[in-house]
This record gives structure tokens, C-alpha cells and sequence, in this order.
């Protein structure tokens, strides 16, 4: 089942409880967090500077001290460089230590081939190199919720076999409720639309190539530029099939219309609108 999603990136599950039980309230889930970041020597966090590993990396650091936690930013083909800075400034602004990792996994052919468990090789690759160089003692964590269960996730997998944890999961934490957390810390700057890896843009089977990757990544910057935040460009060979957030179909089609040139430059023969608008993992066929 898919989540939707409101203007600032919050879940909202259709139907299904978040979690076995019923959800949470905020200062549980908050106290159970908190227990479970202390279980080690040190805090290791795999970091996007997306809203939920950004609200871990904060709630490490508030608990821990910074001495005992550091982020890790993970540079590669699969993230637009844009959003690895955008990771970096906040981590910088928040003091999150931080250091950036150059990390690829398209000399993977079997991440290149694109099965349907693409996410779990990719997972493997990346978090394998981040172990590697996390201090002796100490836990590598990830920022998986309750809400992410609803989700075609196979890279699960691989951050269960490799013992990397997913804290904010285990102690029920729902994206709204990260939301609210990060109002209340006045970090309100992580809340955002997500924003998957460019792989989920391209059919499974299809190989992944550097180039397709640019083009995708390229190509949402000139979405996102007019005012498409949120907008997901699919990766069809010569079609890019453009999804925008439901609330932006209504004026999506002259928007695209203007930057359709540019969208055609990059390699593109047709560019379309999906007139379903944006689903969350619609490549999962």
C-alpha cells in the first residue's frame, strides 16, 4: 500500500494502523528513542538530510553529544549533487558532525541489470562501506518509520542481514510524528517532500546508466525550478512521463508545455503528464 503525502511531506496512511497495537503517542515513542540511541558506544547514522535522518541525527545528538554521533553523507550517481550539499549546509547549520562518503554501486552488474530488488543490492553495497568505517563500538543506524512498512522495501533486507538498525521504527515513530518533532526543535528546515533515489525513476529491467541518471536528475531540477517541487520524472527511453503532487495537476500542463524544450535537450523525445498524477513507488510493477 502507498502512503500519500500532504505539502510538506508528512504520511498519511489510507487505511492501516501504523503499527501492531495502534500508534504511539509522541512522548513514548520519544522516551523509547531515546533508551534505544543509548545502547552504544558511539551513534552512526546513515544521512540524507531528509526528514527523517535528519530528525534522528538531531535527537542523537541532543541525547548523546556530538563527541559520541556522526552522520555520514553518502555522495554517488543516485542523489543529485544539489541535494548532497543541501545535506551538508544543514548538518553544518544544526553542528551535526558529518562527513561525506564517495560511494558508487553502478560498478555492480547487478545493480546495473535493475531487478526488482535493485534497493536491496544497493543497500548492501552502501551500507557494507559504511560499516567499514564506523568507530569500533559503535551502532550504524538508518531513519526508517512505521510508515516506510507500507512501502516496497527490499533493501530491508540488507540492513537486517548487515545489523544496521532503524531506531525511530522500533520505537513507533510515524512521519507525522518526526514532523511535529522537528517543529518543535525548530528544525523545521529538514521537512520535506521525499525524495528518493533517480533509480526509482527507471523500469525495472531497464539498465541503469549514468547518463539516464543525469538526465533524471537534470531534468526534475528544471521541474522543480517552475514549481513542480515534488514532481518525479519517469525514465521511459525517449518518453519522460511526468508526475506532479495531485495538488499541482490542475496547472501542471502549462508548465510543462514552457520547459518541455529543455526537457527535450536532454535526450527526450516526448514528454508527457501523467494524468494520475504522483504514486509512490508506481515503478513497482
Amino acid at each position: 500500500m502507498n502512503n500519500e503525502f500532504d505539502a510538506a511531506g508528512a504520511a498519511r496512511p489510507r487505511s492501516e494502523p501504523a503499527a501492531e497495537g495502534g500508534q504511539m503517542d509522541v512522548a513514548g515513542a520519544l522516551t523509547k528513542l531515546r533508551e534505544i540511541l543509548s545502547r552504544s558506544a558511539g551513534v552512526a547514522i546513515a544521512y540524507s538530510g531528509g526528514m527523517d535522518s535528519g530528525f534522528l541525527a538531531l535527537a542523537a545528538v541532543r541525547w548523546r553529544g556530538s563527541e559520541q554521533v556522526r552522520a555520514y553523507v553518502v555522495a554517488s550517481e543516485l542523489m543529485p549533487p544539489t541535494e548532497t550539499e543541501r545535506a551538508l549546509r544543514l548538518a553544518e547549520r544544526f553542528k551535526i558532525p558529518c562527513e561525506r562518503l564517495e560511494i558508487s554501486v553502478l560498478p555492480l552488474p547487478v545493480f546495473r541489470e535493475h531487478p526488482p530488488d535493485r534497493c536491496y543490492h544497493c543497500k548492501r553495497e552502501i551500507f557494507a562501506r559504511l560499516l567499514a568505517v564506523v568507530p569500533a563500538g559503535w551502532r550504524l543506524v538508518e531513519g526508517s518509520n512505521l510508515d516506510d512498512r507500507n512501502d516496497y522495501r527490499p533493501g530491508k533486507r540488507a540492513l537486517a542481514e548487515l545489523g544496521v538498525g532503524s531506531p525511530l521504527d522500533e520505537a513507533g515513530f510515524t512521519k507525522a510524528m518526526i514532523r511535529q518533532m522537528l517543529q518543535e526543535w525548530g528544525a523545521a528546515d529538514f521537512i520535506r517532500l521525499p525524495m528518493p533515489c533517480l533509480a526509482t525513476r527507471i523500469p525495472f529491467g531497464t539498465p541503469v546508466e549514468a547518463e539516464t541518471l543525469r538526465q533524471i536528475g537534470e531534468g526534475e531540477a528544471i521541474l522543480a525550478a517552475v514549481g513542480l517541487a515534488g514532481a518525479r520524472l519517469r525514465h521511459h527511453g525517449a518518453i519522460a512521463r511526468i508526475e506532479v503532487t495531485p495538488a499541482d495537476l490542475p496547472r501542471a500542463l502549462p508548465l510543462l508545455q514552457s520547459v518541455a524544450p529543455r526537457l527535450r535537450a536532454l535526450g527526450f523525445r516526448f514528454v508527457t503528464l501523467d494524468v494520475e498524477g504522483y504514486r509512490q513507488g508506481s515503478m513497482n510493477w
